[in-house]
């Protein structure tokens, strides 16, 4: 089953060709690498595929459908359902415990019920090892619990999709192999997960690579 396709994506900001002719397939249970130098356009076809951009030419489909027929809110319902976004920067609110950072997506989302989430929520956090921490402020985290929290924020709604834009940048090791292992781990379970990196030891998790060169994907 084909989840995200896209043909002959172009995107520019003003005289600037930052995409042009993305054409690509990406499948569930897989977990692709995307690699590329900087200002290749890594970030931009996130944004794309992530629904956070529809401002490009061309055909994006999204579990079959034609996403220019989109409005709005059936953008923002499927960001919300089917997508989990991970950011090098974890963007947690500081002044929110981690629990609340985590919960955020049950708060605009509301898929499940709340008893369901919080169970999601402890689950995640064992297998994340943040389970003594979960009433600490986001702020007073280090950076490795930062990114587990962000991790587990991004998986709580059991997201179809995973997005992460270079999610070990900032990591040492022994963190960037936890964040690592658990989105194989996903893609083990039949989720489609899309990586942007410059790391070349996350490579080695990936079932696919893909080097975006002059805004294309060969």
């Amino acid at each position: 089953m084909k989840m995200i396709e896209l043909e002959n994506i172009t995107k520019e900001y003003g005289n600037r060709t930052i995409l042009s002719g993305l054409t690509g397939t990406f499948y569930p249970g897989r977990l692709y690498a995307v690699t590329g130098r900087s200002g290749a356009g890594k970030s931009t076809f996130l944004n794309i595929i992530g629904l956070l951009d529809h401002r490009f030419s061309g055909s994006l489909r999204f579990f079959g459908r034609e996403t220019s027929v989109m409005g709005d809110r059936e953008r923002s319902r499927i960001r919300g359902r089917k997508i989990g976004f991970l950011f090098q920067y974890f963007n947690l609110i500081e002044e929110l415990s981690m629990a609340e950072n985590i919960m955020l997506p049950w708060f605009y989302g509301g898929r499940r019920d709340e008893q369901e989430a919080r169970g999601r929520l402890r689950e995640l956090c064992e297998k994340l090892e943040l389970g003594d921490l979960l009433q600490r402020k986001a702020g007073s985290l280090s950076g490795g619990e930062q990114q587990r929290a962000a991790l587990a924020r991004a998986l709580l709604m059991e997201p179809a999709v995973i997005l992460a834009d270079e999610p070990t940048g900032s990591l040492d090791r022994r963190n960037a192999e936890t964040v690592m292992g658990c989105l194989k781990a996903q893609a083990a379970e039949d989720r489609l997960v899309i990586v942007v990196t410059h790391d070349a030891s996350v490579l080695r998790y990936a079932d696919e690579i893909r080097d975006l060169r002059d805004g294309c994907l060969p």
